[in-house]
């Protein structure tokens, strides 16, 4: 069968009490409308007939409902009010006789109604019709919601994000140039390589003033295990025992 308008939820969403309208009802009218253009346009006047009613909570109402679907219903409702539009200027400017306690309040609600539905009934359509969701097609390019890629733009399937990039740019340590030299990747500390002795060794030449080979008129210094100048303990003993140059007395 075809499928067909629910009179009993329209009659219920603009109802003449003072109580609002369940939300779901809102759905669910919009919803009768995506069936197709035909129950939209039934659903339409219904609308239109419960809107030339003259009590402010009927009125009302079925304004909130038009509110409604023309944001979320087919787009031929929304179409319908266009053309049909004399009921919702005249809300635009409806008026009564004071309420006993709330005066005017109830026509301006009805007022201000008339103006939400007004700017949804026109407001720019571009959904086109939600009958049948459609995909932008700036949506299908790529791969998320980015623009188009372009050549040599770097954008695409295969390109890093922007944001990415700068990261993994900005973390990594740059070398700083100083007045000795690089300091940064791919220096050689010769320190680094030297065994525990030739430290030894060269900590004792310096407190002994020694700077290469020799010790004042002493003997030389030979040389340490890895070829740095260092100092040997057994050269005042054995072989090397002797005078060599300077002062001083025979013995």
């Amino acid at each position: 069968p075809a499928p067909a308008m629910d009179s009993g939820q329209l009659r219920k969403a603009t109802s003449a009490d003072d109580s609002p309208a369940p939300g779901y009802l809102f759905v669910e009218i919009a919803k009768q409308t995506l069936a197709g253009a035909d129950v939209s346009d039934k659903v339409a006047e219904y609308l239109l007939g419960r809107l030339k009613k003259n009590d402010y909570n009927v009125k009302k109402k079925a304004l909130i409902v038009i509110r409604h679907v023309c944001k979320n219903g087919h787009v031929e409702f929304k179409r319908f009010f266009q053309r049909e539009n004399a009921e919702l200027k005249a809300a635009l400017q409806f008026r009564g006789p004071p309420h006993p306690l709330r005066g005017d309040e109830p026509y301006r609600a009805v007022r201000d109604a008339a103006k939400q539905a007004m700017e949804a009934v026109f407001a720019a359509d571009t959904g086109g019709d939600r009958s049948h969701a459609a995909v932008p097609a700036s949506r299908m390019e790529g791969f998320g919601s980015g623009s188009r890629a372009t050549a040599g733009s770097g954008r695409g399937a295969g390109a890093a994000p922007s944001a990415y990039r700068d990261v993994t740019a900005s973390s990594r340590p740059a070398a700083s140039v100083s007045a000795g030299g690089m300091q940064g990747f791919g220096n050689y500390d010769p320190s680094a390589d030297k065994s525990w002795l030739d430290k030894a060794t060269d900590k004792v030449a310096g407190m002994l003033g020694v700077d290469g080979g020799s010790h004042g008129g002493g003997p030389p210094i030979p040389a340490g295990p890895s070829g740095t100048p260092g100092y040997n303990f057994a050269t005042n003993r054995g072989p090397t025992a002797g005078h060599y140059g300077g002062g001083g007395g025979g013995g």
